[in-house]
């Protein structure tokens, strides 16, 4: 799994590679989820933050809302009561 930190210590982790990418971005202070994958992917993202012992994210960042992009989105804000971040259009 990849890991990059930026200068100011924040880290960028590769969670779900493929046809949509996933990533989770993190500091000190907040986690931010990066697309979640199609809905097939949905059980292997989990499986994958599991992995990391990743228990709480603040927020969904959906670069846009197409399937291949947002369809894990519901199921992520009920089991995190993360809050979704998304263009209105």
């Amino acid at each position: 799994m990849e890991k990059l930190k930026t200068i100011s210590g924040s880290e960028i982790r590769l969670l779900v590679g493929g046809r949509s990418n996933v990533f989770l971005v993190s500091n000190n202070q907040i986690k931010i989820l990066v697309d979640t994958g199609p809905a097939f992917s949905g059980k292997l993202l989990l499986k994958k933050l599991k992995q990391q012992s990743i228990i709480s994210i603040d927020y969904l960042l959906l670069t846009h809302t197409h399937f291949d992009h947002a369809a894990n989105a519901q199921e992520l804000k009920d089991k995190f009561g993360l809050k979704v971040i998304a263009h209105e259009d």
